[in-house]
């Protein structure tokens, strides 16, 4: 049968203040019904103590590591992450 689901997810997220040095933006698209499939792919990577991700409480090295290594799962092929630092820094705060 034809999956019917057509709906795309755009989950974006930040880190830090806008206009601040340190910023950056975080997304990831993703088809509806693969959600499931990069949830479990993600979950399984992550130790039994850990309910949830807090980047602001991680180290860089242990988030690009985890990140690596979701990289290399066997998660849908159709989902995007985008992940990009601020380097403009003009005036005031937006």
């Amino acid at each position: 049968m034809t999956r019917l689901n057509k709906k795309i997810l755009c989950f974006v997220d930040e880190y830090g203040t806008a206009g601040n040095q340190g910023f950056a933006l975080g997304c990831a698209i993703l088809w509806a019904h693969e959600c499931g499939k990069a949830d479990k792919a993600f979950s399984d990577l992550l130790p039994a103590s850990v309910n949830e991700i807090h980047a602001a409480n991680w180290s860089k090295p242990q988030l690009q590591g985890i990140m690596s290594r979701f990289a290399q799962t066997e998660m849908p092929n159709s989902i995007r992450m985008l992940n990009k630092a601020s380097d403009v820094f003009v005036g005031e705060r937006p």
